[in-house]
């Protein structure tokens, strides 16, 4: 009997111990250690490199060596003047110096020949603004240059009168029936011939809906090939435009990229 009534005594003191135990490992917290709270110690959360930190000096100095090889001197200058900036202290810093010297070099003597050959078109000297172009070309052939010469080049030619093309056949009509877009269309078809001896690129073709008053009612412009356009080649076009009641006639341009209109033989 009186074993009884100590352990009946005992358990309910034992439960409580047990409780107030789990209760307390609940409640505690991540990160601070369960010390007297002016002793505490906190526990760092770790931080997350930024991608520039990840990014080396070696990084910049590969990147801006190959757009340097690639004759590519603005985008290595990008490059080279990061490595500079975030990475002062980096023993690549001497020979970055170096190669940003000389791209600004070629940077300048490359904007110089330009403004000449800018000058040169502007005052109606095409010639020799074609001259440097080729001397450009030749001595600093990298992509972004050479399609900006070669346009001026174009133009050049086209000024001179030594671009010309021939339409073929051409033809238009304003009954065609689209399914696609439940109406009728204006439908102009033909084929042109590129009369020149150059290769022409970036062309565009032109149509021009008048009404009776020879006023304009629509010019629709598309390119007229992807491809190179080259001597004797023959080109198809085609174009697709609204239909308008008051239509009266329709013309056919071809121009460059510009909007200069290229004479038709």
């Amino acid at each position: 009997m009186l074993y009884f009534n100590v352990v009946a005594n005992f358990l309910p003191v034992t439960l409580l111990i047990i409780m107030s135990i789990a209760g307390c490992h609940s409640q505690k917290e991540y990160g601070i250690v369960d010390v007297d709270p002016d002793k505490a110690i906190h526990i760092p959360t770790p931080q997350r490199k930024s991608r520039s930190n990840i990014r080396s000096a070696k990084y910049y100095f590969q990147l801006g060596k190959q757009k340097m090889e690639s004759k590519e001197y603005e985008a290595s200058n990008f490059y080279f003047k990061k490595l500079t900036e975030q990475f002062p202290n980096s023993p690549l810093i001497s020979e970055a110096t170096t190669y940003l010297t000389r791209n600004n070099k070629i940077l300048l003597e490359v904007k110089d020949m330009f403004d000449k050959v800018m000058r040169y078109q502007q005052t109606g000297r095409y010639e020799e603004s074609n001259r440097f172009i080729d001397f450009l070309s030749a001595k600093h052939p990298y992509p972004d240059l050479i399609e900006k010469v070669r346009v001026i080049k174009q133009e050049n030619l086209v000024r001179q009168g030594l671009i010309v093309l021939k339409i073929l056949e051409w033809d238009w009509s304003d009954r065609e029936y689209s399914f696609e877009y439940q109406r009728r269309n204006t439908v102009i078809k033909g084929k042109v011939k590129n009369m020149s001896n150059a290769n022409l690129a970036g062309l565009e073709v032109a149509a021009i809906l008048y009404d009776q008053n020879h006023r304009v009612i629509s010019r629709k412009v598309l390119p007229l090939t992807d491809d190179i356009f080259l001597p004797n080649q023959i080109c198809d076009f085609e174009i697709v435009d609204n239909r308008y009641a008051n239509t009266n006639y329709v013309e056919v341009e071809f121009q460059t990229q510009n909007g200069l209109v290229i004479p038709l033989k």
